[in-house]
């Protein structure tokens, strides 16, 4: 009877999905707000300040990377198909030359518009794509962007790879439970019958 009940129980936890998008099976170019890559389909990227996504090989990125171009203070959209639980990407083209000012890495999770997490690093200023950030929470979208220490916005292009993210834990639902758990007292009352 143990082994059913473990059994009931480890499955009512649910389960979590994680995916991983590196732009590399993506063409070059322009692409619309509103684009998903073919690495995953349950998030999908806009720029928030015009329509400026562009993917190519740059010398600040890691292969095919994601750029929002403009320089103006526009951030990174990731708007999910549900909500995920963690994020993490690289970032490059953190240019303190041309910004003149050291500058901060951002992730903000939203939850049905409302701002839930913040986190920023300090980025190295180096220009080139070898730091990335995370952030954990309950999120249906999440925004990148460069800024100050103070969160003031810096017109600089982001640029964007190798983006991890888990989607949230799904539970089964109520019934699920009370069938598995008949399920697992039938197992055992069948063995106790024997």
């Amino acid at each position: 009877m143990k082994k059913s009940v473990v059994a009931v129980l480890s499955l009512t936890a649910g389960f979590a999905n994680a995916d991983f998008i590196d732009f590399e099976n993506d063409g070059a170019g322009t692409v619309a707000n509103g684009f998903v890559s073919s690495d995953s389909t349950n998030v999908s990227f806009s720029d928030t300040f015009g329509a400026d996504l562009a993917l190519a090989t740059y010398l600040e990125g890691d292969g095919n990377s994601l750029a929002v171009f403009g320089d103006d203070p526009s951030r990174l959209l990731m708007t999910f198909s549900d909500n995920v639980s963690s994020l993490s990407l690289e970032f490059g083209n953190d240019d303190f030359g041309f910004t003149g000012v050291p500058i901060f890495a951002f992730l903000r999770g939203l939850l049905g518009g409302v701002e839930t997490a913040l986190v920023s690093i300090a980025a190295n200023n180096d220009d080139v794509m070898n730091q990335s950030i995370a952030i954990a929470g309950n999120f249906d979208q999440i925004e990148f962007y460069y800024a100050l220490s103070d969160g003031s916005e810096l017109g600089l292009i982001e640029v964007v790879d190798n983006i991890s993210f888990e989607m949230a834990v799904v539970p089964l639902p109520p019934g699920a439970f009370a069938g598995l758990a008949l399920l697992g007292g039938m197992g055992a009352y069948r063995r106790i019958r024997r």
